[in-house]
């Protein structure tokens, strides 16, 4: 492969180039006189499986709690459970800080909370996709982006769900 590090050639013992960029193998088929052009894009299938995955978690949590607090249940009157419940509700449906692209909360991805029940999350495919495609990074930084300044905290839903764990079991917590 000849021409892409600084005119330098990038040399293998297989037909396979492995992270000359990261994250991609090339796959040589044959030799050729001519140059190959190469183009290289997003799958964003791999980010739509990790949010259904996530959005299952949670919905499977919200049964668990539902389950848990049932009215023969052993926690029937555990108003803790109820109020963590509440908290993950709040946590996902509520808005993650003032992000610019219209991204300011899981909704506004297509991430929204079940029009039949309003406990459990759903998915709009499209709307997750459509948001994908317009502002990637924009997008992961609802989960995972963590901004402090003096007078401002912005933390991702990721974030805020891993700090009310730490704080459910901290000396003063829940558990």
């Amino acid at each position: 492969m000849a021409g892409f590090n600084g005119g330098a050639d990038i040399v293998s013992s297989t037909n396979e180039f492995s992270n000359v960029v990261p994250g991609v193998t090339f796959t040589a088929k044959k030799e050729s006189a001519t140059a190959a052009t190469v183009t290289i894009e997003r799958d964003p299938s791999s980010l739509v499986t990790a949010a259904r995955n996530f959005v299952n978690s949670y919905n499977s949590i919200v049964d668990a709690i539902t389950d848990a607090t049932g009215k023969d249940a052993l926690n029937a009157a555990d108003p803790s459970l109820n109020a963590i419940k509440q908290k993950l509700a709040l946590m996902m449906t509520g808005k993650i800080g003032s992000y610019s692209e219209g991204f300011d909360s899981l909704g506004s991805i297509g991430i929204a909370a079940n029009k039949d029940d309003r406990t459990h999350l759903s998915i709009d495919e499209t709307k997750l996709n459509d948001a994908l495609s317009s502002n990637r990074d924009r997008v992961a930084e609802l989960f995972k982006r963590v901004d402090t300044t003096p007078s401002v905290t912005q933390v991702g839903v990721a974030a805020r769900i891993a700090s009310y764990i730490d704080e459910a079991h901290s000396v003063n917590g829940v558990f």
